[in-house]
């Protein structure tokens, strides 16, 4: 029998970017529009399920009509008056009493180059938990975070982790700073390891798994000025079944010592013995100061691992 073409080059794509699919799916792409704290919150007001469309009219005539009143203010007072619809559910007496958030439900949201900051990231961080089990790709790349908007990430991750739902499996935060004390904080929020069934307290009976194959996949941290030591401490908390295939560190002035650090953590063992981030085989050190002995190292530790 003749072969199918069309699934030949599918396959010949598939191996020559296995990660690719993560960019696959229904995605919003917000990049390079600078936004501002008003609009941020607009646009998880949408995200989140708590504004429908038929609510954006009225919500934009309050911000622009009443005296004093702003689009930060009008979002900041939908947002309590959909909580106190949600608060309300609970002693809902038939169904039909009850609000329903249904989230759009995105794959990939790109909001590179928007310069959301640490406020917008804050408002941005219920998104991440909300009723959204399609989500896998989360690009925040050039935002102006900080540890404040790091923060408010983690929190996300860790509350979206905690109901059970999928993990996110590409997470790009490049050109935003990462202190030096974010380490352990960040990689124990990326990781998925803690979770592995959880059912939904809100009637939805579905169960969501978290098994050790689903995790972070791909993660960007080029242009953060992240030191090795915090950067050792992030992976260290990935977890040994994270299944991490490819990291991202280009233009962070890592030299041939903090190259040799990262060789060593990379050959190293975990607690439990096991080799650490297993599935790891796709390092970006361009960039870098790593002199010839730095990058022969780096090359000699990624070639020395599995292609799984």
């Amino acid at each position: 029998g003749g072969t199918n073409n069309g699934d030949d080059v599918r396959s010949r794509k598939k191996i020559a970017d296995p990660l690719g699919y993560l960019k696959a799916g229904a995605l919003l792409d917000l990049s390079k529009i600078t936004l501002s704290e008003g609009e941020v919150k607009l646009i998880t007001l949408v995200l989140t399920g708590r504004l429908q469309i038929e609510d954006l009219g009225p919500l934009l005539y309050l911000a622009l009509n009443s005296p004093g009143m702003d689009l930060v203010a009008a979002t900041d007072e939908f947002y309590q008056l959909s909580e106190q619809q949600l608060i309300a559910n609970s002693n809902a007496q038939s169904p039909s009493e009850v609000v329903l958030l249904n989230p759009p439900p995105l794959a990939v949201i790109n909001l590179s180059y928007t310069d959301i900051g640490d406020c917008g990231m804050e408002a941005l961080s219920e998104f991440l938990y909300s009723k959204n089990a399609a989500l896998k790709t989360v690009d925040l790349s050039f935002c102006n975070i900080n540890t404040q908007g790091f923060l408010s990430l983690c929190h996300g991750l860790k509350t979206r982790n905690s109901r059970g739902l999928p993990p996110i499996e590409a997470l790009v935060l490049a050109g935003n700073t990462i202190a030096n004390d974010m380490g352990k904080q960040l990689g124990s929020a990326i990781s998925s390891t803690r979770t592995k069934y959880h059912k939904r307290k809100s009637g939805d009976d579905r169960l969501y798994s978290n098994s050790p194959s689903e995790g972070i996949m791909l993660l960007h941290l080029g242009s953060t000025s992240i030191s090795m030591k915090c950067l050792t401490e992030l992976l260290s908390a990935l977890g040994s079944t994270c299944p991490l295939q490819e990291l991202k560190l280009q233009s962070n002035r890592i030299g041939p010592n903090d190259a040799a650090i990262l060789v060593k953590f990379l050959e190293g063992k975990t607690d439990d013995g096991l080799p650490v981030l297993p599935k790891l085989n796709r390092l970006d050190m361009s960039y870098n100061e790593l002199g010839d002995i730095g990058t022969t190292k780096l090359t000699r530790a990624i070639s020395k691992r599995s292609k799984v």
